[in-house]
């Protein structure tokens, strides 16, 4: 039986819509993914593990970091993980990671507490993140030596100028228990000292 031409052609015009509507739906979803910034991987922030990898390729050969663009980078890429944060985007325990890490590299006690709290809530989420309990413990770190106040674990070293040696000071070594710094991967006093020594030792052979 052959449909009247009417018919046909409304039949076809409503097929029309439904398939206009479903792109324009798909068109939606996708420009709302792409102003939260939030994609679902495993339910990691995939724009977040990408500054995150983004930061740590900028250090991949300090011989060859522009600092002045680095210092900008980091910049926007904090901006951009506080974002996250007042949306609600940072949920996982990698999410806390790559955002502390990204945190880390603040240059100011207010970036390094949030490093520090946010690997510390890494690390309760995800006990087995050993990389999330060691920054906790070097954030902290930072932090302290940030307000002027010597560090408890010993993840820091620095030079005061560039005519000074490597020093860890100012460094409480008795904040802390070899056994407390083995578990969060930290490097046990001797083992610190012991690196400290080999790098003055280099800075020297770099000197003559």
């Amino acid at each position: 039986m052959r449909l009247p031409l009417r018919f046909v052609d409304v039949h076809f015009f409503l097929l029309a819509l439904l398939f206009l509507a479903g792109n324009l739906a798909a068109a939606s979803g996708s420009v709302a993914g792409a102003e939260s910034g939030w994609q679902e991987a495993g339910g990691d922030n995939v724009e977040l593990a990408e500054m995150y990898k983004a930061d740590q390729e900028a250090r991949s050969d300090a011989g060859k970091i522009d600092w002045a663009k680095l210092s900008a980078e980091d910049e926007k890429r904090r901006e951009r993980v506080k974002e996250m944060l007042e949306a609600g985007l940072v949920k996982t325990a990698s999410d806390h990671y790559h955002a502390a890490m990204i945190m880390q590299h603040g240059g100011e006690p207010e970036a390094y507490e949030l490093a520090f709290e946010l690997s510390s809530k890494a690390a309760e989420m995800d006990p087995d993140h050993k990389s999330a309990r060691w920054l906790s413990c070097a954030a902290e770190d930072r932090w302290l030596m940030s307000l002027g106040k010597p560090q408890v674990w010993g993840t820091q070293f620095k030079r005061p100028d560039m005519q000074s040696p490597w020093t860890m000071e100012p460094f409480d070594r008795d904040a802390k228990t070899d056994e407390e710094r083995k578990a969060c991967g930290v490097r046990t006093l001797q083992e610190s000292e012991e690196r400290l020594e080999a790098m003055n030792e280099q800075l020297e052979r770099n000197n003559r």
